[in-house]
This record gives C-alpha cells, structure tokens and sequence, in this order.
C-alpha cells in the first residue's frame, strides 16, 4: 500500500506565469484555501490570510491529512457555480 508523504492542495487567482508557462507562487498570493503539510504538520491557510497556518486541531469538520484530491476538485468547482466559500464546500470551520 502505499502512503502520500507530502501534499498541497491550492485554490485561488492565478498571479502569473513565467516564460515557460509555470504558475509564479508566493505564500502571500491570494487563495480561497491552501492545505498542505509543507515543512510543518498538516495545516490550512485561509482566503482571509493565506500567510496564517491553521493547525489541524483548530480546524472542526474536516481532516486535512484524509482529504481526497477528486473531493477537493469538486468542492472547488461548487465554490465556483454556487459563489460561497471553501469552508462550506469543504465542510469545515475554524475555532
């Protein structure tokens, strides 16, 4: 069986590209929502703060290390048709 080690999953504007096309990424670059496990435990960053690290124990609804990549495509697409957030797409809050 195997076992993902590493993982990001990000939604949000594109800020740019370079010359072969490769999306240009900053921590600070907008998102709706970030999940990813880079260089700490598993933790979120919210559209009203991409910098911020949510830690997985104050995040209620949702385990982020359980977190499919097909569920979190689908909730962004509803996010898209239906105008909310990824916090209700997704089925978490904060706190």
């Amino acid at each position: 069986m195997s076992q993902r080690i590493h993982f990001s999953y990000h939604f949000g504007p594109l800020a740019g590209v370079d010359g072969q096309g490769v999306p240009l990424y900053q921590p600070a670059d907008q998102v709706f929502v970030r999940i990813d496990n880079i260089n700490r435990p598993p933790h979120l960053h919210p559209e009203e703060d991409p910098t911020r690290h949510i830690p997985q124990e104050n995040i209620r609804g949702l385990v982020l290390v359980d977190l499919d990549l097909f569920d979190f495509v689908e909730a962004s697409f509803r996010k898209r048709k239906n105008g909310t957030t990824m916090s209700r797409e997704l089925g978490y809050r904060v706190g």
